[in-house]
Order: C-alpha cells, then sequence, then structure tokens
C-alpha cells in the first residue's frame, strides 16, 4: 500500500501491510521483519511504532537518503539496493548500531571516505554490499573498505580473506602512521606576544587587581604570586577561564630576588 497525497511524492506506509492494517497495538510492537520492496517508495515514514523491526526490505524503489527510521535501533538487516541513495547522513543510519547487514547496491554514493565515515560506527557489521556505487572505483577500494571494518566477513559476495586484511593493514597502517609522524613534525605555533609598551586588557585589569591585594599582603603575609592567583580568582570567578589555575614554576631568585612582579605576571598572562 502506498500513499501519493502530497504533491504525488511516493511514501512508504508500513503499517498497512500488518494484520489489522496497524490497529492492532499487538501486532505493531511484534513486527520483526517487513517487505517494502518494489512499491515506488521515494521517501520514508511510518515506522515510529515498530520498535522491534530488526529486518526490513527497501530494494528496488526510488529512495535517495535514509530516513524517518530513528526509533528502529534494533534494526540488524537493511536491504536498499537498486535505489537512488546519493547519502548516508543522519540519524536514522547513526541510530542503527546493530547492524549485522547492509545492502546499498546499485545506488548513487560517491566519495568513499564520505560513504566509509557515515557508517563506521557499526561495529557489528559482518556483510556489506557496495557494488554498483561510483564510490566502488575509487582505488584501493576493497582494502580501505576491510581496513575500516574489522568485523566484516562479506564484502560485495566475496568473502573477506586474510591475505586482504594484511593488504590493507600494511597499506594503510602504514599510511596512517606516516600522516601522523607529519603531523607531529609541524612546527608549533608561535606564540601571541604583546608588543612592547601596548598591555592587553587583561593585564590592565591584573595590574589593577594585584595591586589592591598587595595592600592587604603586610595583614595576611600572602606572597605575590599568590596575589596574582587571587586577581586571576577574583576576576574570573575562580578557575572559570577554561582551565584550572595551578602553582607556576617559582622564579630563580624569588620576586623579590631579582625577578619583578610584572616578569610573573607576563607569564600569568601568556598561560591565559
Amino acid at each position: 500500500m502506498i500513499d501519493t497525497s502530497t504533491d504525488q511524492i511516493v511514501f512508504s506506509e508500513p503499517l498497512k501491510e500488518l494484520t489489522g492494517g496497524g490497529g492492532n497495538d499487538k501486532y505493531v510492537k511484534e513486527c520483526t521483519e517487513l517487505y517494502l520492496g518494489d512499491k515506488g517508495i521515494e521517501k520514508l515514514k511510518g515506522f515510529d511504532r515498530l520498535v522491534n523491526l530488526e529486518v526490513l526490505f527497501l530494494s528496488n524503489n526510488k529512495l535517495t537518503h535514509i530516513s524517518h527510521l530513528d526509533q528502529n535501533f534494533r534494526m540488524r538487516r537493511l536491504y536498499a539496493a537498486n535505489n537512488k541513495i546519493f547519502t548516508l547522513k543522519g540519524p536514522s543510519m547513526q541510530n542503527m548500531r546493530f547492524l549485522e547487514l547492509l545492502d546499498l547496491t546499485n545506488n548513487n554514493l560517491r566519495d568513499l571516505q564520505k560513504v566509509l565515515g557515515n557508517i563506521e560506527h557499526l561495529k557489528f557489521l559482518k556483510e556489506l554490499e557496495l557494488s554498483g556505487n561510483p564510490c566502488c572505483e575509487e582505488p584501493d577500494y576493497r582494502l580501505h573498505t576491510v581496513f575500516r571494518f574489522p568485523s566484516l566477513h562479506v564484502l560485495d559476495s566475496h568473502i573477506v580473506t586474510e591475505e586482504e586484511r594484511f593488504k590493507a593493514a600494511k597499506l594503510l597502517g602504514e599510511e596512517t602512521v606516516q600522516n601522523n609522524i607529519a603531523f607531529m613534525q609541524k612546527a608549533p605555533p608561535k606564540p601571541h606576544r604583546v608588543a612592547p609598551g601596548q598591555e592587553s586588557q587583561l593585564e590592565s585589569e591584573l595590574n589593577v587587581a594585584v595591586e589592591k591585594l598587595k595592600q592587604r599582603q603586610a595583614k595576611t603575609h600572602i606572597s605575590e604570586e599568590q596575589a596574582v592567583v587571587n586577581a586571576l580568582e577574583a576576576m574570573h570567578g575562580g578557575a572559570s577561564t577554561g582551565r584550572a589555575l595551578t602553582p607556576f614554576p617559582r622564579v630563580p631568585g624569588g620576586l623579590h630576588g631579582g625577578a619583578s612582579s610584572g616578569s610573573v605576571l607576563h607569564l600569568l598572562v601568556q598561560g591565559f
């Protein structure tokens, strides 16, 4: 049964496939498998009550994406071959974390890395069918796919061999290591420094706050370093600046042994 009432778009009507047309809650809740293939369906809807659905056949329709299956997180097998699906983004696919079989044969999926990235959360996936999609024409398609899915047993109706796993690990594992090394070898960004004679707003505020706290120093016997920390806490409501106010290294000789309060203040401001 199909619905063509809205601008001639064909929507799915899954409940009408059940005994009683969805009027019996018992049948709806107990439904674990549903066939909706070959119905010309363009968009999905009406699956919210089918909370125990585990197997869904959507092959040979006109779907462009998988949607409105957000509540069907118990899905284990999804057949959606021979549609027009061009993207796997969206909460429906993200919520199907227990999928063991995903058949997307003969669709319009492009950009292999995006395709794999949208389904790499499927840690229980054992069988994946992607043949007939443009993404399968990319270099080393099988190796990339096998590498991203260690649990995969069958890819495009062919068993994943140990030799393939070894090749994938050797090729793409080394590539990943090299990319990580290259990233780590990049020069760190130069720290921002205030131009001579130009105080930042934070430094100006700190100077005022520190001077006020230093006036109490003789009575409370707190150090000048602690006064700076107290000033920061007073300005930002404790450690709400985004990082903990941890003790900083003491300047050799102490503040009164050669290092000025300005140098400590500058070090603290740099840390923020």
